[in-house]
């Protein structure tokens, strides 16, 4: 089984299998998702103990502390989540971006909602690289803006961040199978069943990445 691979399915094969609880979870913050339309899908199979455990640390975080002292999370751990270790042992280049990285801010305006900030210095807003998963390498670049930004929703299970217009990241990938994506990031969901990333073009399908049902 590959640790991650990208192609084209129908949306209610994915609603009804790959990623039902995710949809459930939906709140206004980001749009739900559409059972007629297509999407890319992936799957990382090891993401749902990281993703578990980020979300219980930052409902602990978000509840315990004062309303003026933001909750810090490293940035890199959602693309972390993605990969086992053997991987980013391979992606040095990778590895040594995402620890260069500075930390997530979020500043919580009632238990469940708050805002989102990240400042990106010149030299960190761009990575471009091949990123090896398993025996198949992709091609990967992205560009952040000088500041990341957006509002999000959370509960103990689920975290939604709707980015900004002109505090969104963009990206590129080009997997094995020629299949190339290029979209701009509108918003983000995590949650334990797995990752949907909402693209801002229309014209650009969403991309849902699982945690289960990977065979």
């Amino acid at each position: 089984m590959r640790r991650a691979s990208v192609w084209w399915g129908t949306a209610a094969i994915l609603a009804m299998l790959g990623h039902a609880g995710v949809a459930s979870a939906q709140s206004p913050v980001c749009p739900q998702p559409s059972p007629e339309e297509a999407y890319y899908t992936a799957c990382a199979p090891g993401g749902r103990l990281v993703v578990a455990r980020m979300l219980f640390d930052l409902a602990i975080d978000h509840v315990l502390k004062s309303d003026f002292e933001p909750v810090k999370r490293r940035a890199g751990d959602v693309i972390r989540s993605l990969l086992t270790e053997e991987t980013l042992k391979k992606n040095s280049e990778l590895r040594a971006y995402l620890d260069r990285l500075d930390p997530l801010k979020l500043t919580k305006l009632d238990t469940t909602t708050g805002m989102l900030q990240l400042a990106v210095p010149e030299e960190s807003r761009r990575f471009t690289g091949a990123l090896d998963l398993g025996t198949e390498a992709y091609r990967l670049s992205w560009q952040l803006p000088a500041r990341l930004g957006g509002g999000y929703w959370r509960s103990p299970d689920v975290l939604q961040i709707a980015f900004w217009e002109g505090q969104r990241a963009t990206f590129s990938l080009t997997a094995p199978s020629g299949v190339e994506i290029e979209a701009e990031v509108e918003c983000l969901v995590i949650s334990t069943d797995g990752i949907r990333v909402v693209t801002a073009d229309a014209s650009v399908p969403d991309i849902l990445v699982r945690f289960e049902e990977c065979g």
